[in-house]
């Protein structure tokens, strides 16, 4: 009897440890999702700065403002995803 106590008390352990490892794997892919949005931002955002000084535009990139609208992004996904911390 003692056995089958043990045996589900694993099984209860293999359980939680697969409902963990899908929450970190759910995670994981919410923040790959992120980073890969933000640097496709970026890579825009250098694209664009290159083309301004290929064709000589006159066009002037704020960064400032980037970085503001980057952060009220990452707010954001904080605000959807509560169980985000950053």
């Amino acid at each position: 009897m003692e056995h089958i106590d043990r045996i589900q008390e694993l099984e209860g352990d293999i359980y939680d440890l697969k409902s963990k490892l899908k929450e970190c794997q759910d995670r994981e892919l919410l923040y790959k999702g992120m980073l890969s949005e933000i640097n496709e931002s970026i890579m825009e955002l250098f694209k664009r700065e290159q083309e301004n000084e290929r064709f000589r535009f006159d066009e002037k990139i704020d960064y400032r403002q980037y970085v503001i609208n980057l952060k009220k992004d990452l707010d954001e996904y904080k605000r959807i995803y509560r169980n985000i911390h950053f």
